[in-house]
């Protein structure tokens, strides 16, 4: 079912359930994948993202308080750090393919609703 917010006209329905690379605008290379013909625009779960983005601060938390890290990382460094690890499992980013966008959607675990 496709979701409630607008998309601009030229963007499929599965796209709303993705956010973009950051740096995918300013045509950044670490924002896609792949190279020539096959090169794809990574894009996050917008669910996954924040459900990994929690994730990573209460690990950020544990850490100082058991004393094997001295300050939690700010939430920009958290952002960047989930865009440069490669996708692990069914955590991280995913090239922009239309297969494994609706795949994903399919059998994402935060995505319930999808």
């Amino acid at each position: 079912m496709p979701p409630e917010k607008q998309l601009p006209r030229n963007r499929s329905w599965w796209c709303a359930y993705f956010i973009d690379h950051p740096g995918l605008r300013a045509r950044q290379p670490e924002a896609s994948v792949g190279s020539g013909a096959s090169q794809k625009a990574k894009v996050y779960c917008e669910k996954c993202y924040f459900a990994d983005l929690a994730t990573l601060k209460l690990s950020d938390e544990e850490d100082v308080h058991s004393n094997r890290r001295v300050h939690c990382r700010m939430e920009e460094e958290l952002k960047d750090y989930l865009w440069m690890t490669d996708k692990v499992d069914d955590r991280g980013w995913c090239g922009a393919a239309l297969s494994t966008l609706l795949a994903h959607l399919r059998y994402c675990r935060n995505n319930i609703n999808a």
